[in-house]
């Protein structure tokens, strides 16, 4: 990926079951910001739900987000 990428924030924190993470890095103008959660018995499965919001897009009215 190219571009100056400035993350303030990046955190992996354990949960009673599973892990949840927050990131918000700043890309050029972009700024994206993402939670997720992985949960599961972390042998046979695991779920993962990610939410990412990007700000600052050029050429966008609004909030884009991506979702599966």
């Amino acid at each position: 990926m190219g571009g100056n990428r400035q993350c303030s924030k990046n955190a992996v924190t354990k949960t009673a079951d599973g892990w949840t993470s927050e990131t918000e890095c700043k890309i050029g103008e972009i700024t994206a910001t993402s939670r997720g959660s992985f949960t599961g018995d972390f042998k046979r499965q695991v779920r993962t739900e990610l939410e990412t919001t990007l700000t600052g897009v050029p050429d966008s009215p609004g909030r884009r987000r991506a979702r599966p």
